[in-house]
């Protein structure tokens, strides 16, 4: 019996050598195979231990954040004193206190 479905079932029959032809075959509506007896049964009459096919489909994690997007800004430093800022040529942000990095 497949393990998704109790109605679906198949048989084996040995070929020559050492092959064999596998057979699918579906029971009628409402009715299960039962693989103790060999036979298709009613429906309730057959334990049906089949996975659903949503066990079988594993789930997809949940999707990502959206992560900002960070876009070079354009602006002018030409209004800025070098002293209120650190340079890449000083270690200290006053102007007294200005080391050269040189």
């Amino acid at each position: 019996r497949t393990p998704t479905d109790c109605s679906l079932y198949y048989t084996c029959v040995k070929q020559e050598g050492s092959l064999y032809l596998q057979t699918r075959f579906k029971c009628p509506e409402l009715e299960f195979f039962d693989p103790a007896k060999g036979t298709c049964r009613p429906q309730h009459e057959v334990a049906c231990d089949s996975i659903q096919l949503s066990e079988l489909v594993f789930p997809r994690p949940p999707p990502l954040p959206h992560l900002p997007v960070i876009y070079p800004a354009h602006y002018s430093m030409d209004s800025l004193d070098d002293s209120d800022y650190p340079t890449e040529y000083s270690l200290s942000c006053s102007k007294e206190d200005t080391i050269s990095a040189r």
